[in-house]
């Protein structure tokens, strides 16, 4: 597994100022958040105001815990949202696949306490 593939560690240590056990505080909080399966649920109801508001507030978070391609898959979803549009299949798809890999991803560094910062 390279972290650097969901994580841009440089960007989450500096924002944390070098406190791991405080980035890990959070990054191990959020696969319990509900913000992704609310999401989805939203966009499945068709609700394109509440899709943007739950995607807007999952974008804070993970832009700020740094996981890179999380990241870019909801700023995606942001973008056409905030165009009082609904984003296609695939890109949800894609989005779902970021946010289960983050997951396992997460998880992993979880189980096997994983060093995250030099």
């Amino acid at each position: 597994m390279d972290i650097n593939e969901f994580i841009e560690l440089e960007s989450a240590q500096e924002r944390f100022m070098n406190n791991e056990d405080l980035y890990k505080k959070f990054l191990l909080q959020f696969p319990d958040r509900t913000l992704y399966p609310d999401l989805k649920k939203s966009l499945e109801s068709e609700d394109i105001s509440g899709s943007f508001e739950i995607a807007h507030s999952m974008k804070g978070v993970v832009l700020n815990l740094s996981l890179n391609r999380l990241g870019k898959k909801i700023c995606e979803i942001v973008e056409i949202l905030r165009k009082d549009a609904l984003p296609d299949a695939s890109l949800q798809k894609e989005l779902s696949d970021a946010y289960e890999d983050t997951i396992k991803n997460i998880n992993y560094i979880k189980d096997n306490n994983i060093k995250l910062f030099n």
